[in-house]
């Protein structure tokens, strides 16, 4: 029902299947952090290893999606940033990243301020958002786009006896932080 939700998890499911670079953006507080390791952890369980993660600085990068996170990302070759409990409201940045060929998916909780968001945002608080589920924090939200992107992975039969679904509960302590 979230609002986005088919799209980031299109998007994300063909990076995926192409093995291009993912970059994980989190907050640096506990959702964040938590946010990132279920992102992470689920990619891993996958055998996927094209991964890079960011963890701003509040000093040096600021908050949220800054141009330092992105331009760490272009070094590394980073062809997804997935942009986790910040960035609802960094239009300008995820302009920038789209001008330089990043695909950007945001997944937040934060009050929207701007209209007319120029990539996936994944966020109940968001204006167009009917979900009703405000209540959730990040770690929440990303445990069910997890739920998404594995449904659409079991259905085009990406899982083989070589990649086995991972077990979604066994990250429930994550999000339960």
């Amino acid at each position: 029902h979230l609002h986005d939700m088919d799209q980031a998890v299109n998007v994300f499911y063909k990076t995926v299947l192409n093995k291009k670079k993912i970059g994980i953006l989190g907050d640096y507080d506990v959702d964040g952090a938590t946010s990132s390791a279920l992102i992470y952890n689920y990619l891993s369980d996958l055998g996927f290893n094209k991964l890079e993660v960011f963890i701003p600085d509040r000093e040096r990068d600021g908050y949220g999606l800054s141009k330092n996170a992105i331009n760490y990302f272009l070094e590394k070759n980073v062809n997804l940033i997935v942009c986790l409990d910040c960035g609802t409201n960094d239009t300008k940045t995820v302009k920038y990243a789209k001008s330089k060929g990043v695909k950007i998916i945001i997944i937040d909780h934060h009050e929207q301020k701007q209209e007319n968001f120029p990539s996936a945002l994944i966020n109940p608080k968001k204006n167009q958002d009917n979900s009703e589920l405000n209540y959730m924090a990040t770690a929440g939200l990303v445990f069910l786009f997890l739920i998404a992107l594995n449904k659409k992975l079991k259905k085009s039969n990406f899982f083989t006896t070589k990649i086995l679904p991972p077990n979604l509960k066994k990250y429930l302590d994550l999000v339960a932080l």
